[in-house]
C-alpha cells in the first residue's frame, strides 16, 4: 500500500517539474535526448529552414526514458502553421537501426508525436522500435524496412511493470517486413504484461515477406503462472491494399497467432474492426 503510495506521489513530482526542451537550431535531436531530457520532459522540435518541411538524418534513441519527442506545430499556440507531420521529417537513411527507438524503463510512457518516419532498416521496428510504455500518435510512417517483424512499427511488452502501449491516429505506407509489414505485434515469449491498443491507423499498401502484410500478432501464454497476460486490442483501423510475397503467404489484412500452454484461455486478443479491412490480398 505505501509503495503505491509513493510510485504515485514520485510520479506526480516528476510532472509537476516536467520542462519543455528546444532543439537548437545546429543541435540534433539526439543531443537533447543525451544531455539535457529527464523522464516527464518535453523536447519540441521544428524546422532550421525559411519553411517547412525540414529533415533531421538521424537515428534517436529514447535510451529507456520517458519523455515526449513532439513536432512543435502540435504544441498549443506554438507556430503559425496548421499541425501536420509533413512539416518535420525524421530519416535514418537507412542506417542499420530503427530510425526511433523507444525501448522504455519509466513508468511515465515515452511519447512521440506528430513526425514523418522513414528511412529505417532493423531487424524488428524499421520506422519505430517500441517496447514496454509508449504512445506513438499522428505521425506518419513511410518506407521503412525490417528484416524480421514491424517493417512500419514492432511494438512488445517484455517488463512485468505495468504497461500500456498505444498506437493511435497514424499514417502506415510503403513499409517491409517479413512478418507485418505496417506493425508486427510480439508479446515477447510470454514475459511481459500490460495492454497494447492500436486504434484509428490508417494501414495502407505496406507488404510482407511472408504473413501480416497489414499487422502481424504474436501472443504468448504467459511463462509462469504468476505473470500476468498482454491484452491486445486492434480497433477501428482503416486497413487496405496491403500485400504479401510470394502466393503462398498469408495475411493480407491481418494475420495472428498464439502459442498456447496446455488447458489455457485465449482470452487476451480482442480485434474490432469497423473501418473498411481488404484481408483478401
Amino acid at each position: 500500500m505505501w509503495k503505491k503510495i509513493l510510485a504515485v506521489l514520485l510520479l506526480n513530482f516528476v510532472v509537476l517539474n516536467a520542462r519543455i526542451l528546444e532543439v537548437p537550431e545546429q543541435g540534433t535531436i539526439q543531443g537533447v535526448i543525451d544531455s539535457l531530457a529527464q523522464p516527464g520532459d518535453t523536447i519540441s522540435v521544428w524546422i532550421r529552414t525559411p519553411v517547412p518541411p525540414d529533415t533531421y538524418y538521424e537515428n534517436i534513441d529514447f535510451r529507456g526514458k520517458g519523455i515526449f519527442v513532439v513536432n512543435r506545430s502540435f504544441l498549443p499556440g506554438a507556430v503559425p502553421y496548421e499541425s501536420s507531420w509533413h512539416h518535420v521529417v525524421i530519416n535514418g537513411e537507412r542506417n542499420p537501426t530503427s530510425t526511433v527507438r523507444m525501448n522504455i524503463s519509466s513508468s511515465i510512457p515515452g511519447v512521440i508525436k506528430g513526425f514523418t518516419i522513414t528511412g529505417g532498416n532493423a531487424n524488428n521496428g524499421g520506422g519505430i522500435y517500441a517496447v514496454n510504455n509508449v504512445r506513438i500518435i499522428k505521425n506518419y510512417i513511410n518506407k521503412n524496412l525490417a528484416s524480421s517483424k514491424g517493417g512500419g512499427i514492432y511494438v512488445s511488452l517484455i517488463s512485468q511493470l505495468p504497461n500500456t502501449s498505444i498506437i493511435s491516429d497514424n499514417l502506415l505506407s510503403s513499409n517491409y517486413a517479413d512478418l507485418g509489414g505496417g506493425i508486427g505485434i510480439s508479446t515477447a515469449h510470454g514475459e511481459g504484461s500490460g495492454v497494447i491498443t492500436i486504434v484509428k491507423n490508417s494501414i495502407i499498401s505496406n507488404e510482407a515477406g511472408s504473413r501480416g502484410a497489414g499487422i502481424y500478432g504474436e501472443i504468448r501464454e504467459p511463462v509462469a503462472e504468476d505473470y500476468q497476460t498482454t491484452e491486445i486490442k486492434i480497433i477501428n483501423n482503416y486497413i487496405f491494399n496491403n500485400k504479401f510475397y510470394p502466393r503462398m503467404g498469408r495475411g493480407g489484412g491481418i494475420y495472428y497467432c498464439f502459442f498456447r500452454l496446455p488447458g489455457k484461455e485465449d482470452s487476451y486478443l480482442y480485434i474490432e474492426i469497423k473501418k473498411k479491412c481488404d484481408c483478401s490480398k
